[in-house]
């Protein structure tokens, strides 16, 4: 699994005493819900991508082991109003992702791409995510989804062109590059020693085609199931975490760059000097800018490494707020943040720099719905995006 990857779903402590609240009142909700129908929430059904649109979340039940609870996402002007939800059966692990004129997110029973033309819902019966990226410019994007020893996919082209397919294994991380895409796969498997690592590509054609392939120690595994290409759109970069018991003792994981080559299929690790901050990678965060690859860990703190040359990792700056109750993401050099440690708060900072940019946006309506009941579970905030 991605056992360095993280959701950003951490229980926030100022919230601990409503969450318990909610917990214990679980039952009557649910009681409450027969009799009364399903809550409401704020916005109407969104049948197109609003022009004016800032901004969406989307927000799921706390943890894979519970159940119960639908999937949320709203989308939301400049002044924080709401202009709409997409609702539907649970998915754990989905995320939003804007590209120029396209919205594309994942519920249970679809995955739904918004344009100011129209809605499209590809139908599904799905549970769990394990990878989805997609390529901002052209508005394609692949949803990974875990089904059994395999791997489901649904693929949307550039030109809207659905592709469905399934792989044996786990894909542990995927990218694109441009108009091609990618996806580290791994056998699930019980049994110790090296496995097998596979870098694939799918094709337009809904095809997967075997790039490379290498071994990997089982100590070691995925940091982040989002990773990216490098700016000469040659290799893609992700992150490989070394759980030893050599690197434990250290005061590890020791964390490593994993450069492929697309066309070879050929892997170079490069092991980083990490400076004295929290380990771990926050999905949908990793960003190239420049010369240097940045991301963001739990605790918030934004992070650099040149893509080729020194592997002294740099701390570049923290993003402003409580760090269990900040949820970030990255595009194009912006970081989007919602603190909903009071009142929710949307602030963008300038990813080099951490300059801010624009005023924070009030998301009042959030408020209520963060930690409130939903089956035996919660709703927590599972991510945010801003518009290019």
């Amino acid at each position: 699994m991605n056992t360095g990857d993280h959701d950003d779903v951490r229980i926030p402590s100022t919230r601990a005493t409503r969450i318990l609240l909610a917990g214990a009142v679980l039952g009557v909700a649910s009681v409450l819900a027969v009799g009364c129908g399903s809550p409401s929430y704020p916005g109407e059904p969104l049948e197109t991508l609003p022009a004016h649109t800032a901004g969406a979340v989307s927000l799921g039940g706390l943890g894979v082991e519970t159940f119960g609870g639908r999937t949320l996402v709203f989308a939301f002007d400049d002044d924080g109003t709401v202009l709409g939800r997409i609702e539907g059966e649970r998915v754990d692990a989905t995320r939003v992702l804007f590209s120029a004129d396209s919205l594309v997110t994942v519920t249970g029973e679809a995955v739904t791409v918004l344009t100011e033309q129209g809605r499209t819902d590809i139908p599904i019966d799905e549970h769990t995510i394990s990878a989805f990226s997609h390529n901002p410019v052209s508005g394609a994007a692949t949803v990974w989804f875990v089904r059994g020893r395999a791997n489901n996919f649904v693929a949307i082209g550039a030109d809207q062109q659905v592709r469905h397919g399934s792989v044996d294994g786990m894909v542990h991380t995927a990218a694109y590059c441009g108009d091609r895409q990618f996806a580290i796969i791994e056998n699930i498997s019980t049994a110790t020693g090296p496995r097998t690592s596979r870098f694939y590509e799918l094709l337009s054609s809904g095809e997967l085609q075997l790039r490379g392939q290498w071994q990997t120690e089982p100590e070691h595994s995925w940091a982040s199931s989002t990773s990216v290409c490098t700016p000469d759109g040659r290799s893609v970069l992700a992150f490989n975490a070394d759980y030893s018991a050599a690197s434990m003792n250290a005061g590890g994981p020791a964390m490593a760059l994993v450069s492929i080559d697309i066309d070879t299929g050929i892997p170079q690790y490069t092991t980083l000097q990490m400076p004295e901050v929290g380990d771990g990678v926050l999905r949908g965060t990793l960003s190239v800018s420049e010369d240097r690859l940045y991301w963001i860990n739990p605790d918030k703190q934004v992070l650099s490494v040149p893509v080729i040359g020194s592997p002294t990792v740099i701390h570049e700056w923290t993003v402003p707020g409580a760090a269990d109750t900040t949820t970030v993401s990255v595009h194009d050099a912006v970081v989007t943040a919602i603190d909903h440690q009071n009142q929710p708060v949307l602030s963008r900072y300038d990813l080099r720099t951490g300059i801010p940019i624009g005023d924070p946006v009030e998301l009042p309506w959030l408020d209520s719905i963060i930690g409130s009941p939903a089956g035996d579970t919660i709703y927590t905030l599972g991510s945010v995006a801003g518009t290019p």
